[in-house]
């Protein structure tokens, strides 16, 4: 389709430049004539058509560029502006648990990783068990639109803490997905939101956290793939927060009640 598409544009260039060659011809005369016989009603009706269908040409594009590619070139742009959004939507909510996940184990970061995806996934093998009886301790502030957001749910537990960032995340896929004209996006991308959307790290929290399991043990391979689906969003992300996990200010402030 693309290449079909490619080809009729590159006709249509060939075809209006003709168009304009002809027009110019016709009119200024920039190429010199050649000698014949015929009569000069003859040549002028020739000219007369070829002005004609110039015009007809000439006009008939710019009707097309301006009721057809122009608006389909503004779609696109909303729609892609839009779907960027959803995905740095995505790709921060992810952040935010594997930030609480490096926290939690105390993984080591390598500099310059501000954003969490330079850690090896085996690294996360230390992290086993998510538990009811487990506070999170966790604090952070990052900025939005300028201005400083302070966030401490230290008081949380860890299955109440996952549960509604995971919860978002899952209505942010679905957003993205509903997207009108997804089916022009790049299928990996769309392949990778429906993997993440069926992690079973989503899975096992959400089952447990609705059956109120205190513990979800052996979490670690669950983990390590959502880590490794977050490193293949980023890809595509361009909008991303940076995080400061362990803000003295962020910890100041009451801790935020726990949303079950």
């Amino acid at each position: 389709m693309d290449r079909l598409k490619f080809l009729f544009q590159i006709i249509l260039v060939i075809i209006n430049l003709l168009s304009i060659i002809i027009l110019l011809q016709v009119v200024f005369e920039i190429i010199p004539c050649w000698k014949c016989n015929w009569s000069i009603d003859k040549v002028a009706r020739i000219n007369d058509m070829a002005k004609d269908f110039s015009i007809t040409i000439l006009s008939s594009t710019f009707f097309y560029l301006l009721l057809v590619i122009i608006p389909e070139r503004i779609k696109q742009h909303f729609v892609r502006r839009r779907t960027q959004n959803v995905i740095d939507r995505m790709a921060n909510d992810m952040q935010e648990i594997i930030a609480y996940l490096v926290h939690k184990g105390s993984l080591p970061q390598k500099n310059h990783d501000s954003h969490y995806v330079k850690i090896a996934p085996k690294a996360f093998d230390s992290i086993g068990d998510i538990s009811r009886d487990n506070q999170t301790g966790f604090y952070y502030s990052y900025d939005k639109n300028g201005k400083k957001e302070l966030i401490n749910v230290s008081n949380w537990d860890e299955i109440s803490f996952l549960y509604p960032r995971l919860k978002e995340l899952k209505r942010v896929i679905d957003d993205y997905q509903d997207i009108p004209i997804i089916v022009n996006e790049d299928p990996n991308l769309v392949f990778l939101t429906r993997k993440i959307g069926q992690s079973t790290l989503i899975a096992n929290v959400e089952l447990k956290h609705s059956i109120s399991i205190g513990i979800i043990p052996h979490m670690n391979e669950s983990i390590k793939s959502f880590y490794s689906l977050y490193q293949s969003l980023f890809r595509y992300t361009k909008n991303m927060q940076v995080l400061n996990v362990g803000d003295e200010d962020a910890a100041k402030i009451i801790s935020v009640p726990v949303i079950d």
